[in-house]
């Protein structure tokens, strides 16, 4: 008996934040489902190539002076000055002086001095 998978899938799963394919960077919605259909990337059912940045802009907060707080759910943080706290699940946090805590779940920290604690799951911290 011979067995042919003429529909290849793979869910990869729920995901968010920024995909690069390609050389291609796009800000994926939160929660999409993204799968592998054929050797095609689906976002929620649309082809990748499909996304502009109109269906998925991508959020960066740039910010000149000292600032206390901070914090974003998704988007690149970046303080011309010193930060005391700045936290974003899906982004880059980037300062000149982080005074107390930085934290990502997924994105680099790079500032020039650390006072206090600084952590990411997935990324770089860089000084």
């Amino acid at each position: 008996m011979k067995i042919t998978n003429n529909f290849a899938s793979t869910i990869i799963g729920t995901v968010s934040g920024r995909i690069t394919y390609n050389g291609r960077t796009i800000n994926i919605p939160q929660s999409s489902c993204m799968e592998l259909v054929d050797g095609q990337i689906l976002i929620d059912g649309k082809p990748f190539e499909q996304y502009d940045n109109a269906d998925c802009p991508i959020i960066k907060i740039e910010l000149t002076g000292n600032v206390e707080h901070v914090q974003t759910q998704t988007g690149d943080v970046e303080v011309h000055g010193d930060v005391h706290y700045a936290k974003t699940m899906s982004g880059d946090i980037k300062c000149k002086v982080i005074e107390g805590d930085a934290k990502t779940m997924s994105g680099d920290i790079t500032c020039d001095c650390i006072k206090g604690h600084c952590s990411t799951m997935s990324g770089d911290i860089r000084r």
